[in-house]
Order: structure tokens, then C-alpha cells, then sequence
């Protein structure tokens, strides 16, 4: 664990490890059960699938030789009430395997996709926080609303820096 990972974008062959991923973060948030975790699977990796053919899902991998370590997902919506503002971005499957924690590689995952984000012109990313993943989305840029983290387009350079 000496090695920094290295930082990729993910395609159709990783949605295992997106999905195992997922699944580990799924198992914390759930006190380390999820009911019936093979229809989970089944359904994470069809909802991956679908998503990334219509190239409205984007994601990254950290990658310590042939290990996933973290992940991090962009998901494009188009807004329902205001059209006219342009797409969103929604932001997913941010995980971090805990042996890899307080690396930077959240941060650097995040830079992906923000990056992505600007260079789509989106009008804004959307996330759901932990509250152990607070921290890092505040010194981001993203400011709460509702149940909520928003980052706006203005915002995307700066968090960028």
C-alpha cells in the first residue's frame, strides 16, 4: 500500500468492481447487511450497464495494480421543472475501501468529476452526503439544500483549484 493508485476513467469492464464497490458502501450505510445483496448486485449491474450505453453515466476508478480502491460516478439528468437550465449532474458511488482512507483519492476522484462537469457545461452537480463525507464536499464548494449538496457551474473552477 505504498504505491499511489492510479486514477482512470471506467468503462463497461469495470462495472464489476463499481458494483462490489457499491456494495461495500451499501453494506456500511445498512449496519453491514443489505436483505437479498444477490438482487442488489443484479440490479446495480443492469443499472450501470443501461446507463453507461446511453453514455449518460461516467465514472473513475483508483486502482492499486489490479485492485479498485475507490470509485466515483457522474450521472447525467436533464432537469424536470426548468429544461431550459441544462443538464445536471448527479453525483454517485463515491468509495473509498477504508485501508485507503485520508489519501486524497475522494479529492482526486472529485476532481474528475467536476472537471467532467464543466467540460459538459452542466448547470450544477447534486449529491446525497454521508456524514462522514461532510467535510470534504463543504470544502468543495457544495453548499446543502434540502437533504442535499449543490455545487453550481460558477463554482466548478474553484473547486477545481
Amino acid at each position: 500500500m505504498d504505491s499511489q493508485p492510479v486514477l482512470r476513467s471506467a468503462g463497461s469492464q469495470d462495472i464489476p468492481s463499481l458494483v462490489e464497490l457499491r456494495l461495500e458502501f451499501m453494506r456500511i450505510v445498512k449496519d453491514g447487511g443489505i436483505p437479498n445483496e444477490d438482487g442488489w448486485r443484479q440490479g446495480l449491474e443492469a443499472y450501470f450497464c443501461a446507463w453507461m450505453a446511453r453514455g449518460r453515466l461516467k465514472a473513475w476508478l483508483a486502482q492499486d495494480e489490479a485492485q479498485t480502491v475507490a470509485t466515483a460516478a457522474l450521472r447525467l439528468d436533464r432537469p424536470r421543472k426548468d429544461p431550459g437550465r441544462g443538464w445536471d449532474g448527479y453525483v454517485m458511488s463515491v468509495y473509498t475501501c477504508p485501508e485507503w482512507r485520508h489519501r486524497g483519492l475522494a479529492r482526486a476522484l472529485m476532481g474528475q468529476v467536476i472537471q467532467e462537469a464543466s467540460a459538459l457545461g452542466l448547470a450544477r452537480l447534486v449529491l446525497h452526503p454521508t456524514p462522514a463525507s461532510l467535510s470534504l464536499y463543504t470544502s468543495l464548494g457544495f453548499r446543502p439544500f434540502r437533504q442535499v449538496m449543490i455545487l453550481g457551474k460558477e463554482k466548478f473552477h474553484e473547486a477545481q483549484d
